[in-house]
């Protein structure tokens, strides 16, 4: 099964709804748009947001400590940004069960 597909329904979810869940720090579910059904982030998915959601922050204050020039370091975060904005949807994992972190 692909990994943005509903297990009810089986269709595919928007990747914009999979990133927008994953800036709010509640865990409310994804909601299929097709069928209704609750969809939440795997227990792996989750533990994987919380390591790469802070890069943005942690190369910014790395660049900025370094002296890089200022148009490099903006080039860079937005380079970083937009890649996370692309391909996190497709790391994450969904499932109609919620899990625990621990």
């Amino acid at each position: 099964m692909a990994r943005n597909t509903c297990e009810s329904s089986g269709e595919k979810l928007p990747r914009w709804s999979i990133f927008k869940r994953t800036l709010i720090k509640k865990r409310y579910p994804i909601e299929c748009p097709h069928c209704g059904n609750e969809l939440y982030f795997t227990a792996k998915s989750l533990k994987l947001s919380f390591l790469l959601i802070p890069i943005i922050p942690i190369l910014f204050t790395l660049l900025y400590l370094w002296d890089v020039p200022e148009k490099v370091l903006g080039i860079t975060i937005f380079a970083v940004t937009l890649s996370l904005l692309i391909f996190f949807p497709f790391l994450v994992k969904l499932t109609d069960k919620e899990e625990s972190l621990y």
